[in-house]
């Protein structure tokens, strides 16, 4: 028997806004849009050759952790007689599959765009592996930079045995830079391809993926005027990373949507970070502002959570 080997391959492009909804970031997050045996805006790894279909991903209707249905996963072998057995997983991407099947390769490339820094990916699963097999849930952030891609986040796990009920799952972000990205992409598969082993009928339900964040975020449509703003991750912190080529006295102003003034720093920025603490501030939208002797050269939207 012959198996379709995955390589997941993140090919990423270009913005810098900072998204910091939840579920509305994942397009359709919960499997309730299909079109044929796909889920709409995902990839999937169904497959036809000479006449053969490979329905590896199809929507479940009758078993729904989230509204009224959610993907199914599931391990097919059929065999073109004269040529050969072909195992395909199940398998789905935000991203778009190239496959040659005879030619024994995969390749995922793309993504959708994306610059917000989740701290997690959460979703619910079910899974019934075959022959001791593993399903494998992934994702990764990435950034142009105007000559390669640079990696900006990957997480990835691994989840093996028999789960016959919906299960909450995390996949925490390993974070290798702290700026935002441009593109994400997700990738799931119900099995492990190069064990060398049969795990046909393999089947994994998926359902409910959302993106959790820490307790601030911050908004921009991009980095100017010799400042940059991170939201630190797990914190009601702002970081703010000067670039001045002189000492700047600057105000630092922070809004309620009503205009009142909350709260103010006087800072000397140069080049050394400094960190804000927006703890005491409930959840909301704020705005912050900075000014120095030539007036507000920079405001951004700052959501609490």
């Amino acid at each position: 028997m012959k198996r379709i080997f995955f390589t997941s391959v993140l090919l990423l492009s270009l913005l810098v806004f900072c998204g910091l909804s939840k579920a509305q970031d994942i397009p359709n997050h919960s499997f309730e849009y299909w079109e044929g045996n796909e889920p709409t805006d995902w990839g999937t790894s169904n497959y036809s050759l000479m006449g053969f279909t490979w329905d590896v991903v199809k929507q479940e209707t009758n078993d729904a952790q989230d509204g009224n249905s959610s993907a199914k996963l599931t391990v097919v072998k059929k065999t073109i007689p004269f040529v050969g057995s072909y195992s395909i997983p199940g398998a789905i991407t935000l991203g778009e599959f190239f496959i040659d099947l005879l030619g024994q390769q995969v390749s995922i490339s793309g993504g959708v765009p994306f610059t917000g820094m989740p701290t997690k990916l959460t979703g619910y699963l079910k899974y019934e592996p075959v022959n001791n097999d593993t399903c494998y849930i992934g994702w990764g952030l990435s950034k142009f930079n105007g000559v390669s891609t640079d990696t900006i986040a990957l997480a990835a796990i691994d989840t093996f045995g028999l789960i016959n009920e919906w299960t909450y799952f995390e996949v925490p972000a390993d974070y290798q830079q702290q700026i935002n990205p441009d593109t994400m992409n997700i990738i799931i598969s119900c099995s492990n391809p190069i064990d060398g082993l049969d795990h046909t009928g393999t089947k994994l339900l998926i359902d409910n993926l959302v993106f959790e964040y820490g307790g601030i975020g911050i908004e921009g449509v991009t980095f100017k005027n010799n400042i940059q703003i991170y939201a630190l991750r797990d914190s009601k912190h702002l970081k703010i990373v000067p670039e001045f080529n002189k000492l700047t006295n600057t105000r630092i102003d922070l809004y309620n949507t009503g205009g009142q003034v909350l709260k103010s720093w006087n800072k000397d920025l140069f080049s050394e970070p400094i960190v804000l603490d927006l703890s005491e501030f409930k959840t909301g939208i704020y705005i912050i502002t900075f000014t120095n002797n030539k007036g507000v050269f920079e405001s951004r939207k700052v959501i609490v959570h």
